[in-house]
């Protein structure tokens, strides 16, 4: 869920800072506090620690409109697959790929080389695997 959607009660992951292990923390309170900083940082596995509570990296995008609320769940899973490719460039090419592909700053309009790089991703995902013998 989207952290605007977490009730008070509920409970999340947490990490304090430095710990290897998470940990089950009680939401006391949820509310919005306005604040600078990164705006959806992009990280390799798609999951960051914020204030010590671990979350998805994966912020709304295309898919959100389409999805049925029950389903928003499997939506962080689904955009990490999408990146695949873009992951595959990083690791090939190194952090300059991510300014070429146009996935380094999610601040500017998304530039038709990172719907690019998703739609390969969702290619290479449906595509049967061929092993050779």
């Amino acid at each position: 869920a989207y952290a605007a959607a977490v009730p008070e009660e509920a409970y999340v992951w947490t990490a304090n800072a430095g710990a290897t292990e998470l940990k089950l923390g009680r939401v006391l309170l949820n509310r919005m506090v306005p604040k600078q900083g990164l705006f959806n940082p992009y990280t390799l596995s798609g999951n960051i620690v914020v204030n010590g509570v671990a979350a998805s990296a994966h912020s709304s995008w295309v898919l959100d409109h389409f999805v049925p609320e029950a389903l928003t769940k499997y939506l962080p899973a689904t955009y990490q697959s999408i990146f695949v490719v873009g992951r595959w460039i990083y690791a090939v090419f190194g952090a300059r790929a991510a300014d070429v592909i146009g996935v380094n700053n999610p601040q500017e309009q998304t530039p038709w080389s990172a719907y690019a790089v998703a739609l390969s991703s969702i290619f290479v995902a449906c595509s049967p695997v061929v092993v050779a013998v």
